[in-house]
Order: C-alpha cells, then sequence, then structure tokens
C-alpha cells in the first residue's frame, strides 16, 4: 500500500473516531439537553442585545437594559455569562482528565482556565500596555502600538499551548486526537472572534463598528458555549470513548451501542 493510501486510511479512520465522539454525546440524552439549552440560551442572549440595540435610541427603558446586558460592554451580564462558559468549560475538561487520564482533556482545562483567567483580569490587555511601554512598537495599518503588544501577548502563551498540543497529539491515547480536533475547531473559531475580528473592530470606522461588535463578542460567547457543551458531553460518555480496550471506531460504536 503506497504512502499516500496510508495516510488516507488514517484520515479516514480518524474521521470516523470524531464522528463517534460527537455521535456520543449527541445520543446521550442528558448531554443534548444540556447543548441545547446552552445553545439556546446563549443565541437569546445575542438576540436580545441586538434587539435591545436597535431600540435603544427610541426608548429609555431599552437603552438601560441595553447597558446591563451589553455584549461589548465591560461588566455587563453577558461578560459575566461569558466568563461563567469558561470556567465551566475547565472545570469540566479537568473532571474529565482527573476520570480518564486523557491529556487532551488537560490540554482543554489549561486553555479554558487561561482563557477565563484572561477575560477576568484583562491579562493580554494589561500585558499589551506594558509591552508597548518597554519595546517601541511600530503603527501598522490602522493597529495601535498597544494593540500590537496585546497581539504579541497572546503569542507568547501560544507557544505554549501549540507545543503542548504537539506533545499531546504525538502521544495520543485512544480518543485524544479526537478531543484534540473538536477542541482545535472550538478555539479557532474563539481566535478568529477574539482576535482577528478585534483588530478589525479596531481599525474599522466608527460606523461599522457595532456591527463587527456584535459578530466579535458574540462569536467569541457562542465558541464559548461550544466549549462549555462539549466539555459536558465528554464528562458524560468518556466511559464508552476513552475506556474502550480497542482502537478502532467500529468496535466503540458496538461499544455505545452495548450501552443503549
Amino acid at each position: 500500500m503506497g504512502t499516500n493510501a496510508k495516510k488516507a486510511e488514517k484520515t479516514e479512520e480518524m474521521v470516523k473516531d470524531w464522528r463517534f465522539l460527537i455521535r456520543a454525546i449527541l445520543d446521550d440524552k442528558v448531554s443534548r439537553a444540556m447543548c441545547k439549552m446552552l445553545i439556546l440560551l446563549t443565541i437569546l442572549l445575542i438576540f436580545c442585545n441586538v434587539i435591545l440595540y436597535l431600540l435603544a435610541p427610541h426608548s429609555p427603558t431599552a437603552e438601560i437594559l441595553f447597558n446591563g446586558i451589553n455584549i461589548m460592554g465591560e461588566s455587563s451580564f453577558s461578560e459575566r455569562f461569558g466568563h461563567g462558559l469558561s470556567f465551566v468549560a475547565a472545570i469540566l475538561f479537568f473532571g474529565g482528565y482527573a476520570t480518564y487520564g486523557a491529556r487532551s482533556l488537560l490540554l482543554g482545562s489549561l486553555l479554558f482556565a487561561f482563557i477565563w483567567f484572561d477575560d477576568s483580569i484583562q491579562y493580554h490587555e494589561k500585558m499589551g500596555t506594558l509591552i508597548d511601554q518597554t519595546v517601541v512598537l511600530p503603527d501598522i495599518r490602522g493597529l495601535r502600538p498597544q494593540d500590537i503588544g496585546e497581539l504579541i501577548a497572546w503569542a507568547g502563551v501560544g507557544v505554549f499551548f501549540a507545543v503542548f498540543a504537539l506533545w499531546t497529539w504525538r502521544r495520543a491515547q485512544p480518543g485524544d486526537r479526537d478531543v484534540l480536533i473538536s477542541i482545535a475547531g472550538i478555539f479557532a473559531l474563539l481566535a478568529f472572534c477574539g482576535v482577528a475580528l478585534d483588530m478589525l473592530h479596531i481599525a474599522i470606522g466608527p460606523k461599522l463598528a457595532d456591527i463587527v461588535g456584535f459578530f466579535e463578542d458574540g462569536g467569541e460567547l457562542f465558541a464559548l458555549c461550544l466549549a462549555a457543551a462539549f466539555a459536558f458531553g465528554v464528562m458524560r460518555v468518556g466511559g464508552s470513548f476513552f475506556q474502550t480496550p480497542s482502537g478502532n471506531a467500529a468496535d466503540r460504536i458496538s461499544s455505545l451501542d452495548a450501552l443503549k
């Protein structure tokens, strides 16, 4: 069998394993109910933000309510809801690691614990200011030196998590890579909204700033919602996923069917 054929076979098996994990979570009634609840609450909160934002210029009551839940505001209900989601995800991932010993779950716990820490004390903003005050940074296409400093602060932490993820991938136990793929997808959405859209939000004109802001902060909130739902699901079904002796996806599916 050629090298390309072997790679294709491994990729196909990895996809089957990942689909098994998602199927296991969605087939579990409690996990499915929790996922639906978190997603609906998050969508409802984003929807309320949009409606109240549109009504605020015409209604003092709507303005007061919007200021209280403003998804783009500091110390608002929406921001605290996001903090809660990242904290819950970190705790659930750590609980999964303590139960099943999967390094991918330890990575998830550390990652979302850092995200909670960063959001709670504004780590990257403060480090960005410190770097800007210590090193002369240029203005790059509308980005302030402060913004460049924040990107450097994020990149420094990103190196640690990238090395940890690579180490986990290379020494993966059954189930680790499937969890890593899921965490990577969630984090990619979070990073796109929190970094790429954040930079666009800063560089764009004031007329479109609020629109980009809704996509930025709403996308971050939705990504954290997915992280918490996924972590809960993994905690629920990990016994049929990580502790199945065979690493073969078909055997794992048979194991899951036997539990129903």
